[in-house]
């Protein structure tokens, strides 16, 4: 009895240092190459589990910058000066972070055709100065300032394959999200407003759908001058896909 479960012992032994050398070149880290037509810059971590599975953490971020594809934006809008001050002085950052499993269905992990349920957070910040025409035929030129905060989750189809020893390329085809989201936003009037509540009954009357909205607006003393304050917050669904995202890497 002790040689036969000396015997299992080592068999189990066996077992798994050959698992771990199919897996043991198993990390690889990649860069998203696809963001930088955007600056968003996003590098992945994943690590195989099994000849079939493996998990990968994503971090992203934009820096402080203008809206993606502004030139294009203010060639539409550029017309109206008021879209075309707002197209012109927003600018924001964004930080995801993205987990996923992924299942390789083809191939041997982590190379081949692979489904990826993955949860996403997304925090969004931005500023921006908005000219605007209330109902009472008031002018008005907040200096805005915004977030949105989401959480959701998909599943991404994608495929990856190796070039030569190291070098890895990854290709997300097509991965719809859903999810819940948060937005508010500040904005500081250039002068007062008699009529807060018209004010605020305008912001409100603004349909989003989907979203629900609330407004607040209040006279304040700001930096000595009295000046309006208006305080916005929505919630809504937080939809999006990851699409036809190219990222390469080297395994570790």
């Amino acid at each position: 009895m002790k040689n036969l479960l000396l015997f299992f012992c080592m068999l189990s032994g066996l077992c798994s240092s050959d698992l771990q050398a199919q897996i043991e070149k198993g990390s690889i880290i990649k860069y998203n190459l696809s963001g930088l037509a955007i600056k968003y810059h996003a590098v992945q971590f994943e690590r195989v589990i099994s000849p079939k599975q493996s998990f990968a953490l994503t971090v992203g971020f934009s820096p402080s910058t203008s809206l993606p594809f502004k030139d294009r934006l203010i060639e539409l809008y550029g017309n109206d000066a008021q879209a075309r001050t707002a197209i012109e002085s927003t600018s924001f950052q964004k930080f995801t972070l993205t987990t996923e499993y992924r299942l390789y269905l083809s191939g041997k992990a982590p190379q081949g055709f692979y489904l990826a349920p993955f949860a996403r957070y997304s925090k969004m910040t931005m500023s921006q100065n908005y000219s605007f025409v209330d109902s009472d035929n008031t002018t008005h030129n907040p200096l805005i300032s915004g977030s949105f905060t989401g959480f959701g989750g998909g599943v991404l189809a994608g495929a990856q394959w190796t070039m030569g020893k190291s070098v890895v390329v990854d290709l997300w085809l097509a991965g719809p999200f859903i999810g819940t989201q948060k937005a508010s936003f500040n904005g500081v009037n250039d002068k007062a407003i008699i009529n807060t509540a018209g004010l605020e009954a305008d912001i409100e009357t603004v349909d989003i759908p989907l979203w629900d909205l609330e407004a607040t607006v209040s006279n304040q003393s700001v930096n000595g001058a009295n000046r309006a304050v208006m305080d916005v917050n929505l919630t809504g669904p937080f939809v999006g896909v990851r699409m036809l995202g190219l990222t390469v890497g080297i395994r570790l």
